[in-house]
């Protein structure tokens, strides 16, 4: 009763509304992540963790192709099932095999440098890390 085929993916229902609703549906005073609490208990810091989120997902979108694991046998994709979600203080989704590979060699050194040039901002705080972890 509140949302139109909620099992469908059909991203441009997110056009119509916000929260992707069915018209008519009074979701002014919905959030759209429930984990940062509510009211005078609000999170001071949700809007640094959304754009940061938003920024990140930006980037691996940009960086990275994702595509369906290949089973080694068949040599046929896996499917996913879009359904499988553990539960707990917040709903996640079950592990899942999947392909992730840079978008172009270009990316992939860029990604490589990156990651060289942050090395020494992060190693201070690898202290208790294992050789392997390293």
């Amino acid at each position: 009763e509140v949302f139109d085929e909620p099992e469908v993916f059909r991203p441009e229902r997110f056009l119509l509304s916000e929260h992707g609703t069915k018209p008519g549906v009074d979701s002014k005073d919905w959030r759209a992540s429930i984990p940062f609490g509510s009211g005078r208990r609000l999170c001071p810091g949700i809007n640094l963790v959304n754009t940061n989120l938003a920024f990140t997902i930006a980037t691996l979108v940009w960086a990275f192709d994702f595509a369906a694991a290949i089973d080694p046998v068949t040599k046929a994709p896996i499917p996913v099932d879009i359904d499988a979600y553990e539960e707990g203080l917040v709903f996640r989704p079950r592990p899942f095999a999947c392909s992730i590979s840079p978008r172009s060699e270009a990316k992939a050194r860029l990604i490589r440098q990156r990651f060289t040039d942050a090395t020494p901002a992060f190693s201070k705080y690898e202290l208790f890390l294992t050789k392997e972890e390293k």
